[in-house]
């Protein structure tokens, strides 16, 4: 590979003058970098507003961006035997965090903080994604860049809120949840009385047809409202990392969601046949385009969660670099990448605040957002997100199993844990016996 030529500090002096980079450039002597994405290549980088972005950074750092698409499940194959014979298609990978995490306990990542402070790094992020540098860390290393709005559906495709349908409340004349929410009353207990009521059987046969409560996954929507609640998965008890479900917050949570299955207050999460489901922030257009109106709110809190629910984040997307690359050339395309999505701050064309108005713009445009307070809900939830962490990784020792019984109402929650809260407590024990102790705090 080819030596990277760091710039002169006239040059760094000229990029000051004409508002280029803050940091060194970088030049990469005409080399390829290929960006492979698991979905979509975002249009705004190919034939949008973009493109003159790319060509930009192309030419400042003298290089090619290829962008390439493939399959997501066959990422973890493609770079695990492409490390192995030292040669990987792509030079970086957007992939949902689980798989960084499959990848980085085998050593096929390369550990991004070896080349950069990336503690540092995401402490100058732009404000919706300062805190994601926890999901991003296995073991004492941080492998994962964050990937800023324009890479939507990347971004925040997977801050969950609650789905609820306004026109249906209107006609059984049920007060409005944003009114409960700005009373401070948007809790467990009128959470449940509003699903009892919309909880119908509309046709007249004997059978309930519309339910209360919509469900996205059954092994993992009691999981959203454990971490709307302030719960989480695990905690340092001791000097020890334990398994956390049985902390008041999480278990009121999971009481709750097992009195849903128990009542029968659970049907699938479509907007003909539930008033309120669990929806992704980049899927709410799925509703907003039904002959009713529809909005968005964070999950309801219990006596134990916080006064306004938090923002479950799950399967989060990150870029990650293969291990084939050394110190110099992870250093080149941190900077590279920074300036390419406008990462830090540094490179961003414009405000802090502007940037988030114009983020929250082009979400209620491509969201076919109509309401003002879904927009609330949705700042609300960027400043304060509860990431469920290693969750997709412990699932091989129970943690599905055991929440399934609970959505399922074949236990109650602490009947669950009992049963299987060893097993997953092993899987806990397995992964910080495997990879050490973390480097950034578990929350």
């Amino acid at each position: 590979m080819k030596k990277l030529i760091i710039s002169s500090l006239a040059l760094l002096f000229v990029l000051f003058v004409i508002g280029g980079p803050a940091f060194a450039a970088y030049d990469m002597d005409g080399e390829t970098i290929t960006i492979k994405y698991p979905l979509d290549v975002p249009e705004y980088y190919t034939d949008g507003p973009g493109v003159d972005r790319v060509e930009r950074v192309e030419q400042e750092y003298n290089t090619n961006i290829e962008f390439v698409y493939g399959p997501w499940q066959d990422f973890e194959e493609e770079v695990m035997s492409g490390v192995l014979a030292g040669d990987v298609p792509a030079d970086a990978y957007v992939m949902q965090v689980p798989w960084m995490e499959n990848l980085a306990a085998e050593g096929y990542l390369y550990p991004l903080d070896t080349a950069v402070d990336m503690v540092e790094y995401y402490e100058e992020r732009v404000p919706e994604i300062n805190n994601f540098y926890a999901d991003v860390t296995f073991g004492p290393n941080i492998y994962g860049l964050p990937l800023v709005s324009d890479a939507d559906p990347y971004t925040t495709s997977h801050i969950m809120g609650l789905a609820w349908n306004k026109s249906e409340f209107e006609r059984l004349g049920l007060t409005s949840l944003y009114e409960l929410e700005a009373a401070g009353e948007w809790n467990y207990e009128t959470f449940m009385d509003k699903v009892a009521v919309l909880t119908q059987d509309k046709s007249d046969d004997g059978e309930i047809d519309y339910w209360g409560y919509g469900e996205y996954i059954d092994i993992i929507d009691p999981t959203f409202f454990v971490h709307a609640n302030g719960g989480t998965l695990f905690r340092e008890e001791d000097g020890q990392i334990v398994f956390a479900y049985d902390d008041p917050e999480a278990m009121e949570a999971l009481e709750l969601y097992y009195d849903l299955a128990e009542n029968g207050y659970i049907g699938p999460d479509d907007p003909d046949e539930a008033a309120m489901f669990t929806q992704e922030s980049h899927n709410f257009v799925n509703v907003t385009e039904h002959e009713d109106e529809w909005g968005w709110i964070t999950y309801p809190t219990g006596e134990y969660g916080p006064e306004r629910g938090m923002a479950p984040v799950w399967l989060n997307y990150t870029m990650v670099f293969p291990a084939t690359i050394d110190g110099e050339r992870a250093e080149a395309q941190i900077e590279i990448m920074s300036d390419l999505y406008q990462m830090t701050t540094d490179y961003l064309a414009m405000s802090e605040d502007e940037y988030e108005q114009e983020m929250l713009d082009e979400w209620a445009y491509s969201q076919n957002i109509a309401d003002r307070e879904s927009i609330e809900y949705f700042t609300h939830m960027l400043y304060n997100r509860n990431i469920l962490n290693k969750h997709n990784y412990l699932a091989d020792y129970e943690l599905f199993g055991l929440v399934w019984l609970i959505a399922n109402a074949e236990l109650t929650p602490s009947e669950s844990i009992a049963e299987l809260g060893p097993a997953v407590q092993g899987g806990i024990d397995d992964l910080f016996e495997d990879i050490g102790r973390w480097a950034v705090e578990i929350d």
